[in-house]
């Protein structure tokens, strides 16, 4: 197969296969067709021309990158999934009332005792009474 024959047929695989493992990643026809559009113009302004090998380069090197973009996120989205399932789930205890401790007895305070002592002969005669 000569150089140019199989330029033509990695330039047919990289256009047909672009939007077809594209799909594959639950991207959209319309969505495929968009970024098959950008890759195509980002390439064109690296100077690579449509069915040169620089071009043909340059489309693998960007459907590469974007294949290793989506594992990424896919690896994450799916460490992120597993995270989820690890978390136990919030305990919930059933509402309680606080107990409210009852006020202190009300203490009264004491009265006061006024005593007065006398003697009398040989007794001591004391009286007492409160205030």
């Amino acid at each position: 197969m000569n150089q140019k024959a199989l330029l033509s047929a990695t330039t047919f695989l990289v256009v047909t296969l672009s939007p077809t493992a594209l799909m594959a990643q639950n991207v959209s026809p319309e969505m495929a067709k968009l970024i098959d559009a950008r890759d195509d113009q980002r390439c064109q302004k690296l100077g690579a021309l449509p069915n040169t090998e620089a071009y043909i380069t340059c489309r693998l090197k960007l459907q590469e990158m974007a294949q290793a973009n989506w594992a990424a996120q896919s690896m994450q989205l799916q460490q992120q999934r597993q995270n989820e399932q690890m978390v136990p789930p919030p305990i919930f205890f059933p509402t309680f009332k606080p107990y409210v401790l009852p006020p202190p007895p009300r203490m009264q305070m004491p009265k006061s005792t006024n005593c007065t002592s006398q003697i009398i002969g040989n007794q001591l005669q004391t009286n007492c009474s409160e205030q």
